[in-house]
């Protein structure tokens, strides 16, 4: 069963952390701004506020696209 928004249940952001395998250049980092970018132990940890989740299945998609390895995705609040 698919949940959609009323005005009862309304949509919020929150903040997620994702981490992928390796490095990205400034160039993909940029990619998923307003996400900040940090690299960690061969790892890119992106974070930061996503309006919905529409929007989060949108930053997943642009990380599929570069054929990065998804460890994992986090949501930190909200």
């Amino acid at each position: 069963m698919t949940m959609h928004p009323t005005p009862e249940t309304p949509v919020r952001a929150a903040t997620y952390r994702i981490c992928v395998e390796g490095y990205f250049g400034r160039r993909l980092r940029a990619a998923l701004e307003p996400l900040v970018a940090c690299e960690e132990h061969g790892r890119t940890v992106f974070e930061g506020i996503v309006r919905d989740q529409a929007a989060l299945y949108g930053v997943l998609r642009r990380l599929e696209r570069t054929g990065c390895t998804l460890l994992s995705v986090l949501k930190v609040d909200g």
